[in-house]
């Protein structure tokens, strides 16, 4: 494997700019300002051996700590766990990722929410939302004092438009309700039964921010019955927050009637009920309030195809806040139109779908038909100035994919997953559905991954981009070179990615793909490159940067962020034995200003490798191993694991040293 850098070329920086220590959770999340701030989370369990066959973890304490978009530390909150009555463990502790000020109280502290889902006895677990300041007061212990508590979890946040640097979040706390009865229910069949599954259903309060130390206030409930929820009543959006100008509103769907006809035990079949509707309702924010602004009563009709045992209705499926619109088509003040998702559920099959899609006006009369029979749908990213696209794939014996304008319903072009050129010479290409579109000057142009790699001369294997025009001609395939022994590849096709200028600052092409690569006994890595396309300046192609698994796992997670002011690649690691994750963060583009870098790694001043037939080590130092074809197999900052390694001669590099180690 090769890292190339042009000699006239700016410096590409291969160094993390900041590195997230091994931790039990770590995540994003939406701070003031529409920033994006970082998160990690130490969890301090008790180990109690329940049997010989089964140790059980139980909480005791927790840490989070809460990075700004520079990686600088904004806040750290510890706290031990409250255990109440019969609860026994937690099964779940996470850090909501929603940053508010002056939401749970009136002071100026940043506010974050501890999720928290506690088993308390057979089949009954309780929910906590435990909410803390940043840099809040603490026990007699040294804790954290929460300083609000909500006994569940949040659903949904939205934050209505506010005057300039205040904010005004409203959020949704959701909660399953179950009534209580007999066992005997569950027995024999009975109305009981019925009776019982048609009464439980989900409560969803809306909560605006307080208005003085009680905390937030409840604005509004919505009571939906479980087998009243929309679509297929399992992955189907159900509440919908959006802003429209500088109006906020929720979206709640339901059915009118429950979805299926009466049954009586959990045996019977389950078929859908005729003559139902499916009712949006559109409330608008007034100051802390809500309103109803609008209703929209759609038919819901199982299709009359043989093979469709029910036809699920839905609003969010598509596009989600997409499916809500305001604007394009004719619709005016508090009345937008809905894009309504039917999925007809077919027989004979594992939760397999033909979906069609529509657009109805808010009267609930239909508008136009985007699609119909569709295996499934491709969401394209917003180009500024053109109307929003979705592709709509089928498969009629073969695979095809259907551009389709949303706004006008009119399918732009369609295209088999098998690519025929026009010139005979030219071998027809295999596309996969990883395809998304990118400004390119006024216009914009498709990008698809090609499912076959190439070899080149070099014996390199090269993944494959096609790029296609506005109307759907054929434009170049770029090529981009992966090393050897790549047994399978994936690009990150996404539209701010397709920009020349998001990984370095040329105007050629980047991209970010993963690779499974093959080592010598059977052994595979998976791995991260940024790679230039081949192009003139470098016919070759380059790859800019390359990471490898380490001794704090094997890839896990790979972010980019790049939008704002300081955008970044965020690779992660999960180490299975341990059960803990590691990130490090790369300031982009590649060859740019490090901008808001606060804890630079210098590996610069390298000190003696060291080898104890495990792990590779070198204070201070970026250490790179490679096989004795070049092939690099392991990489880490101070420490290389080559536990799985296959025995042999392997060349260690840290910064100007290297060594020789023997692998047995």
């Amino acid at each position: 494997m090769r890292l190339e850098t042009a000699a006239d070329a700016p410096e590409i920086n291969t160094k993390p700019t900041f590195s997230i220590n091994p931790c039990n959770v770590m995540g994003d999340m939406d701070a003031p300002g529409g920033k994006t701030w970082f998160y990690t989370g130490s969890l301090d369990y008790d180990y109690v051996k329940v049997s010989e066959y089964f140790t059980d973890a139980i909480l005791r304490a927790y840490t989070f700590t809460i990075y700004d978009e520079d990686m600088k530390v904004i806040g750290t909150i510890t706290d031990e766990m409250d255990y109440r009555e019969d609860e026994v463990r937690v099964p779940q502790c996470e850090l909501a990722p929603v940053v508010t000020r002056k939401y749970f109280n009136t002071d100026d502290k940043y506010e974050v929410v501890i999720g928290l889902a506690i088993n308390a006895g057979p089949g009954e677990n309780h929910y906590r939302s435990v909410v803390y300041s940043l840099d809040g007061l603490k026990d007699e212990k040294g804790f954290d004092t929460p300083v609000f508590t909500m006994e569940s979890l949040i659903g949904d946040v939205l934050e209505a438009p506010a005057a300039p640097g205040d904010e005004n979040y409203f959020m949704t706390f959701a909660e399953e309700s179950y009534p209580d009865v007999d066992d005997s229910i569950f027995g024999a069949p009975n109305q009981g039964y019925w009776d019982a599954v048609k009464s439980s259903k989900i409560i969803m309060n809306v909560y605006a921010k307080a208005a003085d130390d009680n905390g937030p206030r409840k604005v509004f409930t919505k009571e939906v019955p479980l087998l009243q929820l929309p679509g297929d009543q399992q992955y189907t959006p159900y509440i919908i927050n959006l802003t429209h100008g500088d109006d906020a509103y929720f979206v709640f769907s339901y059915y009118k009637d429950t979805f299926y006809n009466p049954y009586y035990s959990y045996s019977d079949e389950l078929t859908m009920r005729d003559n139902n509707t499916l009712i949006i309702e559109l409330y608008k924010v007034n100051g802390s309030s809500l309103s109803l602004a609008h209703t929209t009563e759609i038919p819901v009709v199982k299709d009359a195809i043989d093979e469709a045992l029910a036809s699920y209705y839905s609003v969010g499926n598509m596009r989600y806040r997409g499916d809500v619109d305001f604007d394009n088509f004719g619709t005016s003040g508090d009345a937008p139109a809905f894009i309504i998702t039917k999925d007809n559920y077919m027989v004979g099959s594992d939760d397999s779908y033909l979906s069609s899609y529509y657009v109805y006006g808010p009267d609930g009369k239909l508008i136009h038909t985007l699609f119909e029979g569709a295996e499934t749908a491709i969401n394209l990213s917003d180009i500024p100035g053109q109307n929003a696209q979705e592709i709509f794939v089928t498969n009629n014996g073969s695979y095809a994919f259907h551009f389709v304008d949303v706004i006008t319903g009119k399918t732009l072009f369609s295209q088999s997953a098998s690519f025929t050129f026009d010139d005979p010479d030219m071998e027809p290409e295999a596309l996969t559905s990883n395809i998304d579109r990118t400004k390119v000057g006024d216009s914009y142009m498709y990008a698809i991954e090609l499912r076959v790699p190439t070899v080149d001369e070099n014996e390199h294997d090269n993944a494959r981009v096609m790029w296609l025009d506005a109307n759907g001609q054929f434009s170049r395939i770029d090529e981009i070179d992966m090393g050897t022994n790549v047994h399978y590849a994936q690009c990150y096709i996404a539209s701010d990615a397709l920009q020349p200028t998001a990984f370095t600052s040329d105007a050629h092409h980047e991209y970010l793909v993963l690779v499974k690569r093959g080592h010598d006994g059977g052994a595979m890595s998976e791995e991260l490159i940024v790679s230039q396309a081949k192009n003139e300046d470098a016919p070759e192609g380059k790859i800019l940067l390359e990471i490898l698994p380490d001794s704090r796992g094997v890839l896990n997670q790979i972010m980019p962020y790049l939008g704002g002011d300081n955008p970044r690649l965020l690779v992660g690691y999960y180490d299975q034995p341990s059960s803990l994750y590691a990130a490090d963060i790369y300031a982009l583009p590649l060859d740019g200003a490090q901008v808001g870098i606060t804890d630079v790694i210098d590996s610069s001043a390298a000190s003696a490798i060291s080898f104890d037939g495990v792990t590779v080590r070198a204070a201070g130092a970026d250490i790179t191993v490679y096989d004795l074809s070049g092939v690099a197999v392991a990489r880490g900052y101070e420490s290389a694991s080559m536990a799985s390694m296959a025995p042999g001669v392997y060349i260690a590099k840290a910064g100007a040293e290297a060594k020789k180690i023997l692998v047995k």
